[in-house]
């Protein structure tokens, strides 16, 4: 008596056909499944037409954290750039302009002490021409110093002082002249001292104080202007670290949270598709089928392995029932 053939056990109770894999996908060798069809967890199909990549995808994390690093270099620039300018005042025009008011004073005060020297020596011909030689040198100096300071005061940004440059300028010839006139009294002889010196209290003295309270006025307003700009400058300096530092830990956060979420998604996925494969190695082929959680290449892989698991039912189906036959 003939016995019926028994069904292999790797079949499954009920086996789909190869056509009944996918109702939009045939599954043949020509196939692409980079344009297949998503399959979503309840057999559905998920067409997705906007897809990345896993390169894609690292390529827009580095590309955050490199927005990030982008940004705080732009603010670093620009905070620099803003010490750079007022560094490069500094040392174009702060600099120079107190280098020559100190030399245009000292200058001042060398002219008025020579001049007290030639009424000292008022009585002597030979050292009233030394003393008289030295004051005309410190006129020299004075004048070089004013023509450097006149270069600078084109750049002055306080009104004052520009004022003040105005008024020494126009006493300045006065004040040689009244040296000259006290000068010239003093080299009659020492008899004329007195006259000398109620000249030079009566019009030296004044036109002196006017000149260096003026040149004393500028150099405390440019103190008060550094003392603001370096003021700046520290603070500039200040929001460049900060911003440096607050920039490397965002970027360093937005990687490390980017990274740990997609190493987490990836190893996931990875995990869910060993233990569908594992399961069909070892013959079950009853297992549902993986869910399809992403449209990129472990999509794409993923689908390929129901579908691999789907073409295996179909062809042990039909071995069956071949040889039930």
């Amino acid at each position: 008596m003939m016995t019926a053939p028994t069904r292999s056990p790797l079949a499954p109770a009920a086996l789909p056909s190869r056509q009944s894999v996918s109702p939009h996908f045939d599954g043949g060798p020509g196939a692409d499944l980079r344009t297949a069809p998503r399959e979503g967890p309840a057999g559905a199909v998920i067409d997705s037409r906007f897809t990345l990549s896993i390169a894609q995808k690292l390529s827009l994390c580095f590309a955050a954290v490199l927005a990030v690093m982008l940004a705080s270099s732009a603010l670093v620039f620009f905070e620099s750039e803003k010490s750079s300018t007022m560094l490069e005042r500094m040392i174009t025009t702060r600099y120079p302009a107190a280098l020559s008011r100190f030399e245009m004073l000292a200058a001042l005060h060398e002219t008025t002490d020579a001049l007290r020297g030639e009424l000292a020596f008022a009585g002597d011909p030979n050292r009233g021409r030394t003393v008289r030689a030295s004051r005309l040198e410190a006129w020299d100096r004075l004048d070089s110093a004013l023509k450097s300071y006149q270069e600078v005061a084109k750049h002055l940004t306080i009104q004052a002082n520009k004022d003040r440059l105005a008024t020494i300028e126009q006493t300045l010839p006065q004040l040689r002249d009244a040296q000259d006139e006290v000068s010239a009294i003093a080299q009659k002889g020492a008899t004329y001292r007195g006259n000398a010196e109620n000249t030079m209290t009566a019009k030296v003295d004044p036109l002196a104080s006017t000149i260096s309270d003026a040149l004393g006025a500028m150099m405390a307003d440019q103190r008060k202007v550094m003392g603001t700009e370096g003021a700046e400058m520290r603070g500039a300096m200040e929001q460049v670290r900060w911003t440096l530092i607050v920039a490397t830990l965002v970027a360093l956060m937005v990687g490390l949270v980017l990274s740990a979420v997609f190493s987490r998604r990836l190893s996931g996925v990875i995990v869910h598709l060993l233990r569908h494969a594992d399961a069909i190695a070892e013959g079950d082929l009853t297992v549902s089928d993986a869910k399809v959680t992403a449209h990129d290449e472990l999509g794409r892989l993923t689908v390929a392995i129901n579908r691999m698991k789907q073409s295996l039912s179909a062809t042990i189906g039909s071995a069956g029932r071949t040889a039930a036959l």
